[in-house]
């Protein structure tokens, strides 16, 4: 069995990093997954994201979470939710002003098969304050790509241990 992959993207603009991956369940699930701030760590490829968060069990719309990261050395982050679209599409952005972005696509599948969604993570280097220059993230979008891969995979290794939708 090969292991399962991700897409980086070439989305023709240096500052909109982007990687997809499809996922065999539902919107649904994937998003619940997304939406729960507590789970981030649990797929976070980068390495960075080290739990602890404080913020609600659910993001909606407005909410605003804190976590634990490490890029070096430890410190905290506090998000805020900037687009909401249930089971479709939810972003967040700080203080640097960028946004990290999941969106859902259900695919269509053959009656009795099993759901399947593409998803895409993109951070959104667009609407970044002028000292998010100074960024890590801004300075090694190489690193952005891979680590977003890397959660996509294994956000799909989660959604899909789950029992089928």
């Amino acid at each position: 069995m090969v292991a399962p992959r991700a897409e980086i993207l070439d989305t023709g603009d240096p500052r909109l990093l982007s990687a997809r991956i499809t996922i065999n369940a539902s919107a649904e699930r994937i998003f619940s997954l997304i939406s729960d701030p507590h789970m981030h760590a649990q797929f976070d490829g980068s390495g960075t994201v080290v739990g602890r968060v404080r913020g609600p069990d659910r993001l909606t719309l407005g909410s605003r979470f804190n976590v634990a990261m490490r890029v070096g050395v430890p410190y905290r982050v506090t998000s805020t939710v900037v687009e909401y679209e249930p089971d479709l599409r939810i972003a967040w952005c700080h203080l640097l002003g960028n946004r990290w972005r999941y969106e859902l696509r259900p695919l269509t599948v053959a009656a009795g098969e099993p759901p399947q969604t593409e998803v895409t993570e993109s951070d959104d280097l667009r609407r970044m304050r002028w000292f998010g220059r100074f960024s890590p993230a801004v300075r090694n979008t190489r690193f952005v790509e891979v680590a977003m891969a890397k959660t996509l995979v294994r956000l799909k290794g989660l959604a899909e241990a789950a029992p089928v939708d």
